[in-house]
């Protein structure tokens, strides 16, 4: 299953994959993400250590995979870029690992189009404001779920109070150095 997380600064993006995966672990399943703030994960992901994994075939199967601000691993722009490719062809072949993908993005548009194409589910999230416009800690999701024959829509919302705690909600994901340093490593 392909999740995409989308919207905007502040909107839940991070806080509902967390959510979801906090889930996806109390049901037994692994969870690795690329963040190293997840108190409840099984691993942190390595970029490179998973372009060498997916190449290899070797083991990332039967996971619960978190990537937030997918757009910096698979960003439209740099869709023909060899680590592009190679992380693609892993999002082709979830289904087949038996992975449950959830990704967030600011906008699903700067996310590369292989991937957009295979979205199972997309949850479009919003911070609820109070009656004076400011944020509160009450966010809204709605959900669009592609796995039915006619996409079915649903909203609910969530209290941030109640996840807060599983991460850092600060955390700034950077794995363009190790990017760049994989594309340069293969033009060798």
């Amino acid at each position: 299953m392909i999740n995409a997380i989308v919207g905007g600064l502040g909107s839940g993006k991070t806080l509902l994959m967390i959510f979801l995966l906090y889930l996806e672990k109390k049901a037994g399943k692994y969870v690795v993400t690329n963040m190293s703030s997840v108190d409840f994960q099984d691993e942190v992901l390595d970029f490179n250590a998973f372009l060498q994994d997916v190449q290899e075939n070797a083991s990332l199967n039967n996971i619960a995979l978190g990537l937030d601000e997918i757009h910096i691993l698979l960003d439209s722009r740099s869709s023909m870029s060899k680590s592009s490719k190679i992380a693609s062809y892993f999002i082709l072949q979830t289904r087949k690992r038996n992975v449950n993908l959830y990704c967030t993005s600011q906008h699903i548009g700067q996310v590369d189009l292989r991937l957009r194409n295979m979205l199972d589910r997309v949850y479009i999230c919003e911070n609820v404001k109070d009656e004076k416009g400011n944020k509160t800690d009450l966010f809204q999701y709605r959900l669009i779920d592609y796995t039915e024959t006619i996409p079915r829509k649903h909203t609910f919302f969530l209290d941030g109070r109640e996840i807060y705690g599983l991460y850092d909600t600060a955390e700034i994901i950077n794995v363009f150095e190790s990017r760049m340093e994989s594309e340069q490593g293969n033009k060798r």
